[in-house]
């Protein structure tokens, strides 16, 4: 487990990096960016999630939460709701967070539940970063579920 969690935080790091090089350079609409990243996120998320040993009622709460995100970003991305596209990594990181944080409280894994609010409240300082979100988003999904990867323990 503790591989694929390093593996899935450096795949977020060139994802996000990918995709702020992107847009910086226009070479495909923001909306577009967020389908692939929309799609990355559920991919990966199932990944990691097989490595885990957790409840029924946690993997139905994953499931529920990328389900919900994934649909809010189609949505957004088509313009069928008006949000602006930066808010959907805030939304991202809110379900993640919220997720790995009762995750860990129902596992009783103290560095799950950090984790999982580390990501919550790294979601308000998303708007700060204007135009250079996607950058803070391979930081905070990225380089946190590196950092997050060397410290857990392999039988968790």
């Amino acid at each position: 487990m503790k591989s694929t969690v390093v593996a899935s935080g450096i795949v977020f790091l060139i994802l996000f990096s990918g995709a702020h090089w992107l847009l910086s350079n226009n070479l495909l609409p923001e909306s577009w960016i967020w389908v692939g990243l929309a799609v990355a996120l559920v991919v990966v998320n199932y990944i990691v999630g097989r490595s885990y040993k957790v409840s029924e009622q946690i993997k139905s709460m994953w499931m529920l939460a990328c389900i919900f995100g994934f649909v809010l970003t189609l949505a957004a991305a088509a313009a069928i709701v008006q949000v602006p596209l930066p808010l959907l990594l805030v939304v991202w990181l809110l379900l993640h967070g919220a997720a790995i944080a009762v995750g860990g409280f129902d596992a009783k894994r103290p560095l799950d539940m950090f984790l999982g609010v580390l990501l919550l409240f790294s979601a308000l300082f998303v708007p700060s970063l204007g135009a250079q979100y996607l950058l803070g988003g391979a930081i905070m999904f990225g380089f946190l579920f590196v950092l997050y990867g060397y410290f857990i323990e392999e039988k968790a």
